[in-house]
């Protein structure tokens, strides 16, 4: 009888409590996933818990793109390395079109007469 008059009296000061804007405490939730949403900078943030399933999902707005930063100085420059091995020659190309006859030259100088030659027999006319 006595664990009886208790929850009746635990019973009338948590309706007591909950009349006077006091909120009841709930027992403890285990929180068994995350989920993340990726919001745009000018959307709200939010969080839900789900109890059945122990999900709690966020919701995070991005912030806005800052503005570019100045250049930093250059860094050092590291030694150069060895020069590697020269590879193995290709196959030679098919040979391309014979291009164009270049312009004609002057003539040159006219040569010397040459000897005579042997007189021919008589009655022939030499042929040309």
């Amino acid at each position: 009888m006595a664990k009886d008059k208790a929850k009746e009296k635990k019973k009338a000061n948590s309706d007591a409590g909950a009349k006077k804007g006091k909120v009841k405490k709930a027992g403890r939730l285990v929180v068994t996933g995350v989920t993340v949403t990726t919001l745009g900078p000018s959307e709200a943030a939010f969080a839900n818990l789900d109890e059945t399933t122990g999900m709690l999902t966020l919701g995070i707005p991005r912030g806005e793109k800052g503005e570019k930063g100045e250049r930093g100085p250059a860094g050092p420059l590291g030694p150069v390395g060895p020069r590697g091995e020269q590879g193995p020659t290709g196959l030679q190309g098919p040979v391309g079109p014979q291009g164009p006859q270049g312009a004609r030259g002057e003539p040159g100088p006219r040569g010397e007469q040459g000897p005579r030659g042997e007189k021919g027999e008589a009655g022939q006319t030499p042929s040309s």
